[in-house]
């Protein structure tokens, strides 16, 4: 018998409910669902998402700082700023000087810099206010 664990499937309407409406089909896990289905992540015997992982991110290395605490703002910060270095030299090759951005995608990569900044900050100082409790 197999020790493997069910993987929960997330919350959706059915047919007849999105028939009538244009919400989003997938209705998200609640609390409850989410944490069993991190545990199931965190108890794998063979995590193969690592290896799925496009840029190699710690999917389950993050999950776990969540499950101790870290704010999910701060851990966000962190999965940008690996992705960020894990994909360097494509940038460079890739590289545009901002000036050459055409406006639009300058105020994108403005707004884009200040809400990872603002994620990153609002992280860090929730960590440091709940790990002072």
């Amino acid at each position: 018998m197999s020790s493997k664990q069910q993987q929960i499937e997330m919350p959706k309407q059915t047919p007849g409910e999105r028939v009538n409406n244009f919400m989003e089909v997938a209705q998200g896990y609640t609390s409850e669902l989410a944490i069993k289905e991190a545990e199931r992540c965190l108890n794998c015997k063979n995590p193969q998402c690592r290896k799925g992982c496009p840029v190699d991110i710690d999917i389950s290395g993050f999950i776990q700082m969540i499950r101790e605490g870290y704010s999910v703002f701060f851990i966000l910060g962190l999965v940008f700023f690996t992705l960020g270095i894990t994909h360097k030299s494509e940038w460079k090759k890739n590289h545009v000087p901002f000036s050459k951005l055409p406006s639009k995608q300058q105020k994108l990569a403005i707004v884009t810099m200040v809400v990872l900044g603002v994620l990153v900050f609002v992280g860090l100082a929730a960590y440091m206010f709940f790990s002072n409790l």
